[in-house]
C-alpha cells in the first residue's frame, strides 16, 4: 500500500522578526509521510496523540506524546507516521533559536511549557505586538531556552530490517521478538543484528525495548491506568518487577517520575 505524502508546514518559512514564535497544530487522520525538508526557523515538534518516526540529518528518533523533537533551522528532516497523528509545532525565528543552544534531537517538555504550548494554539500565528498573546509567547520563549536534551531518547535504526523490528516493538511492547527469531526471517545472525543495532542507535536492543516500555507505561499511567495494570499489560507478573525496570531506565519509580515530570 502506498503511503500518501503531505506538505510540510509553511510557517517555518515566515520572515517576521517581530513575531519570534509561531504556533501551529494539525491533525492527520491516516498513515502518511512528510518528505525531507528544512525551514528558515527552528522547530519544536511534538504530538498530542499518535506517534511517528522523525529523521533529522539522517538520524532517526521515535516521537510520542511523552517527548518532543527540537529541529534547528536549516536541518533537513522528514516524518513517517504509521497512523493518525495530532501534531503541534512552534517555529522559532533563527536568531532567537540559537540562544537556546540545543542540538537537534529529543527534548523533555515540562508541565508549564506544555500548558503554554496548548494555550498558544488558540491564536497560533495571529497576534499583535504588546498584546496578552505576545506576552504569553514571551513566557513560552523563556521556557524554550530552558529545554534539556532527553537522556531517555528513542533513536530509530536506519536499517530497514531493524526499523521493521522496532515498529513491531512500538506497536506491542509486551511481546518483544528476540534478535534470534528476527535473524531467522532475514538470514542474519543474532550477533550481526546486535552489533548493527547498537551502532545505529547507540544502545543495545534490550535497552531500547525497555525505553519503549517506559514510554508506553508513562502514557498509560497518565491516562488513568494503575501501575499494577500497566505492569500486567507489559508482561510483568507484578508491579515490583515492573517498578525495578522503570527505576533502572529512568532513575525513578513511576510515582516519583510522574511527580517530577507532570503532564
Amino acid at each position: 500500500m502506498t503511503i500518501p505524502t503531505i506538505t510540510a508546514s509553511a510557517e517555518g518559512e515566515v520572515i517576521d522578526p517581530q513575531r519570534g514564535l509561531l504556533s501551529t497544530c494539525a491533525y492527520v487522520s491516516d498513515a502518511h509521510l512528510i518528505k525531507p525538508h528544512g525551514h528558515q526557523r527552528a522547530q519544536l515538534l511534538f504530538t498530542r496523540k499518535g506517534s511517528a518516526t522523525v529523521s533529522i540529518n539522517g538520524q532517526c528518533w521515535h516521537l510520542s506524546p511523552e517527548n518532543a523533537v527540537w529541529i534547528n533551522s536549516g536541518d533537513v528532516h522528514g516524518i513517517h507516521a504509521p497512523g493518525s497523528v495530532e501534531y503541534q509545532s512552534v517555529f522559532v525565528e533563527a536568531t532567537r533559536a540559537r540562544v537556546a543552544g540545543l542540538a537537534s534531537g529529543v527534548v523533555m517538555l515540562g508541565a508549564l511549557t506544555r500548558e503554554l504550548l496548548s494555550e498558544s494554539t488558540s491564536f497560533g500565528c495571529v497576534y499583535a505586538l504588546n498584546s496578552p498573546e505576545s506576552r504569553l509567547m514571551g513566557v513560552l520563549y523563556d521556557q524554550l531556552q530552558q529545554l534539556k536534551q532527553d537522556s531517555c531518547e528513542i533513536i530509530m535504526p536506519r536499517s530497514q530490517t531493524l526499523l521493521n523490528l522496532c515498529r513491531m516493538v512500538i506497536d506491542n511492547p509486551a511481546d518483544v521478538p528476540s534478535l534470534v527469531e528476527w535473524g531467522r526471517q532475514y538470514g542474519a545472525s543474532e550477533r550481526h543484528l546486535a552489533r548493527l543495532f547498537k551502532r545505529q542507535t547507540g544502545i543495545s536492543y534490550t535497552q531500547w525495548c525497555l525505553r519503549i516500555r517506559v514510554l508506553h507505561a508513562i502514557t498509560s499511567i497518565r491516562a488513568g491506568e494503575s501501575i499494577t495494570t500497566v505492569a500486567m499489560q507489559l508482561g510483568y507478573t507484578g508491579s515490583s518487577a515492573f517498578t525495578s525496570m522503570f527505576r533502572r531506565v529512568t532513575g525513578y519509580t513511576p510515582t516519583e517520575y510522574l511527580r517530577i515530570h507532570p503532564a
